[in-house]
């Protein structure tokens, strides 16, 4: 495309974020363990991602939180560490998610976006979806093991998998897959991570907290 930066980054890493707030995040964890407790989970679960982000050389890293209004709060805590922050757009996951691809394809040859919520995913997760992007793949999505999937790369715009989908239900990464069948795309899928959703989530985990 016609637009995109003339430098040695090719890959963008997405990662989207809520303010850590009592009462704001992980609200279906907190219905089991508290909203203080979910609060501290998701606050080391966001800064463990941060983390394995940052781990990686040659990228674009950018944060885009759930509300314009938190925007500030982003940026000073991770502008300084190389982070470019910009909300995300309103309206459904899917149209968010679509938003964020579109404006990032335009500059950049592959994209990542990432959640930030799974337990133990590591740097090299994306190393390996950057490494299939490199080599030809359009899009890789690394599942969760509750049916959806915590990261979604593409350097092709196969945008059709943001729309009509029922988020937050076991049949999303299945869909998912079926949409690219019919689209003969050329896509890989990852090894499953564990996302934190509900308590058992953290017991099927063995959580034990920043590891």
């Amino acid at each position: 495309m016609t637009g995109r930066r003339k430098t040695s980054l090719d890959t963008t890493v997405i990662v989207f974020a809520r303010k850590p707030q009592v009462g704001k995040v992980k609200t279906r964890l907190a219905k089991t363990v508290g909203a203080n407790f979910a609060l501290q989970i998701y606050s080391i679960l966001l800064q463990r991602t941060i983390v394995q982000v940052s781990k990686i050389r040659y990228i674009r890293k950018v944060l885009m939180p759930s509300s314009r209004r938190h925007t500030g709060w982003f940026k000073r805590r991770y502008s300084r560490l190389g982070w470019f922050v910009r909300p995300q757009v309103a309206g459904g996951l899917g149209r968010r998610m679509e938003k964020a691809f579109m404006s990032e394809l335009a500059l950049d040859r592959c994209v990542i976006l990432i959640g930030s919520d799974v337990i133990r995913h590591q740097s090299k997760d994306i190393e390996v979806a950057r490494g299939l992007l490199s080599n030809g793949t359009d899009v890789v999505l690394g599942p969760a093991l509750d049916g959806g999937y915590w990261l979604v790369a593409m350097r092709s715009e196969f945008f059709s998998i943001f729309r009509g989908i029922k988020w937050s239900q076991s049949n999303v990464l299945r869909m998912t897959v079926e949409r690219l069948q019919k689209e003969n795309c050329r896509f890989r899928v990852l090894a499953p991570r564990q996302d934190v959703d509900r308590a058992q989530d953290l017991l099927r985990s063995g959580w034990r907290g920043y590891n």
